[in-house]
C-alpha cells in the first residue's frame, strides 16, 4: 500500500529543507549581484561597458525567483497533512502505473495536422511525415505529490507535479482505478502518449 512505502512527513520535510537551502543561496546571489550593480562606476569605461545594467537585471531576476520559492515554501508547509476524501486534490500523494508509447494515435495526428494548416503553418516548409515506427511500450511505476506549483527538486522516488500542468489537470478529481491519458510533445519526434492507471491515493 502507498502509505506503507513512504512517510509523507519525511518527504515534505526533505523538500522543505531543499527549498530553504535554495532560497538562502538565491538571496546570497541576489545580494552579490545587487552590490556589484550599485557599486559599478556610473560612468561607463566604454560604450560596451554594460556591467551596471547587466548585474542589475540579474539581481532583479534573482529577486523574483526568491519570491516565487518563498511562496512555494508556504505551499509545502500547508501540505504536511494529506487532504481528506477519496478523489485527488492538491497535496495528495498519487501512485500510478504508467504505460508510455512513442507518438500519438492516428486521430490525434490528423487533428494536429488540421490545426497546423488552420494556423497557416503548413505548406512548403511544413514538417514532412515521419516514417511509421513500431511502438515500443515502456511500463513503470511512479509516485506523484500533486501541488499547486512546483516546489523544488524531487525527493527520493517522488516527483512533484503542478496541478496546472497537463498531467496535474487530468489527475485532479480522479479516483483509484481511473485511467488518465496524456499526450505530450510538439514535434513528431518528441510526441509520446502516457497512460496512467491510478493505484493509490494518500
Amino acid at each position: 500500500m502507498l502509505m506503507e512505502k513512504v512517510d509523507r512527513k519525511v518527504i515534505i520535510e526533505d523538500l522543505i529543507g531543499q527549498l530553504e537551502g535554495q532560497i538562502a543561496e538565491g538571496i546570497r546571489s541576489f545580494q552579490a549581484n545587487r552590490a556589484i550593480s550599485q557599486n559599478a562606476p556610473s560612468k561607463m569605461e566604454s560604450r560596451y561597458d554594460t556591467r551596471k545594467y547587466e548585474y542589475g537585471v540579474v539581481a532583479d531576476g534573482l529577486a523574483e525567483m526568491v519570491l516565487e520559492m518563498q511562496e512555494a515554501l508556504k505551499t509545502l508547509r500547508r501540505r504536511r497533512v494529506a487532504p481528506d476524501g477519496d478523489v485527488i486534490r492538491e497535496g495528495h500523494l498519487v501512485l500510478v502505473d504508467v504505460e508510455e508509447t512513442p507518438g500519438w494515435d492516428e486521430e490525434e495526428e490528423e487533428e494536429e495536422e488540421a490545426r497546423r494548416k488552420a494556423q497557416g503553418k503548413a505548406g512548403p516548409q511544413a514538417e514532412t511525415k515521419a516514417p511509421a515506427v513500431e511502438p515500443t511500450v515502456s511500463r513503470y511505476e511512479v509516485m506523484y505529490l500533486l501541488l499547486d506549483r512546483s516546489c523544488g527538486d524531487d525527493a527520493e522516488a517522488v516527483r512533484i507535479v503542478s496541478a496546472a500542468s497537463p498531467l496535474g489537470k487530468e489527475l485532479l478529481g480522479r479516483k483509484v482505478g481511473d485511467l488518465v491519458t496524456i499526450r505530450i510533445g510538439t514535434s513528431r519526434r518528441t510526441r509520446r502518449t502516457l497512460r496512467c492507471r491510478i493505484k493509490e491515493i494518500g
